[in-house]
């Protein structure tokens, strides 16, 4: 039987703005067992890393956490995330729980050595004591594959690339070996081959300890290669979900084939990239009915006036469109 990890459910975050209220999570709900992987997928800004910074806690003022349940099995039993102290929320990122951020350049301290932002998670959730901590940093270096491991411990993140930062920051990430790890464009910046190495990087833990991935990215192919599960996103709702292999074999949401449609295929070559005419809804406005609808073909009357929400089409697949399967 599957161990659940995880599940949110009816998350909302809001940020208020002097333009108004973003609404920027509406609603988001969904399961994660052990060991597995999760992709979030949709263009840019419609609440992928901002589900992601919920579920981590790490949504600060003008924005806050309106709503929602975020129930995770912890060592020490199921808890809900939303109502634990700030201390205690402590304890539980980056030991039981981290985060590869999306933006390596900014992530890291720029006063503080590699090496002791490496090890700081390790002697405060583990224990470690100096020696140990400086092996195991060298370790979690040499695994993303950074040259001379050792050397650098003592170096600043200027004088590391991007793409180099961005792999101490999976260093970073993995170090506790966490239950759950959530991955914000993990493969960002990065050459095919580092891509690769980081891939197998996740599998290696999901596969040796077990840990739940929520990977959040653009790149459809590595949801494809690594992802169990999928959740399309758009203007904060999830508006389709379930197994990979479903998603991407007969996708049943309109935007979610647009998203399929618009992906360069290697063996032919259209005069023109197919793209989805429109543009995405403010989410500062009050959203009636379906929020795809003024850039959808398939629209009926019923879809400018009721939202639909995500019901069940197969098992464990679920679209939130009044016309799907019947397009």
């Amino acid at each position: 039987m599957d161990e659940l990890l995880l599940e949110i459910n009816n998350l909302q975050t809001e940020f208020k703005l002097n333009q108004g209220t973003v609404h920027a999570v509406n609603g988001v709900s969904f399961k994660l067992n052990k060991g597995e992987v999760l992709g979030i997928v949709g263009e840019s800004g419609c609440g992928k890393s901002v589900t992601a910074l919920s579920v981590m806690r790490l949504i600060e003022a003008p924005g806050r956490i309106k709503a929602g349940e975020m129930l995770f099995h912890g060592e020490k039993g199921v808890t809900d995330l939303l109502k634990l102290s700030p201390t205690d929320m402590e304890q539980v990122r980056g030991n039981q729980m981290s985060m590869i951020f999306q933006d390596p350049m900014t992530s890291l301290n720029p006063v503080l050595t590699i090496g002791y932002q490496i090890m700081e998670p390790l002697k405060i959730h583990r224990k470690m004591a100096e020696e140990q901590a400086q092996a195991t940093a060298v370790k979690l270096l040499e695994r993303v594959g950074i040259p001379e491991a050792a050397l650098r411990l003592k170096d600043y993140p200027h004088q590391f690339s991007g793409g180099m930062r961005q792999r101490v920051m999976v260093a970073m990430a993995v170090a506790c070996s966490p239950r759950l790890l959530i991955a914000d464009e993990p493969t960002t910046a990065l050459d095919v081959t580092i891509q690769a190495q980081i891939i197998d990087l996740i599998n290696e833990l999901k596969d040796e300890f077990g840990t739940a991935v929520i990977i959040i990215t653009h790149d459809l192919g590595v949801v494809a290669e690594i992802a169990n599960q999928v959740s399309v996103m758009y203007a904060g709702y999830v508006v389709e979900n379930g197994p990979v292999q479903q998603i991407f074999e007969a996708p049943r949401h309109p935007y979610t084939k647009a998203l399929m449609g618009s992906i360069p295929r290697l063996h032919s070559w259209p005069e023109r990239l197919t793209t989805i005419e429109g543009a995405p809804p403010s989410l500062t406005d009050r959203i009636v009915g379906c929020p795809f609808q003024p850039r959808c073909q398939f629209r009926i009357e019923r879809c400018a006036s009721e939202n639909p929400g995500l019901m069940p089409i197969a098992t464990g697949h679920t679209c939130a469109c009044w016309v799907a399967g019947h397009e």
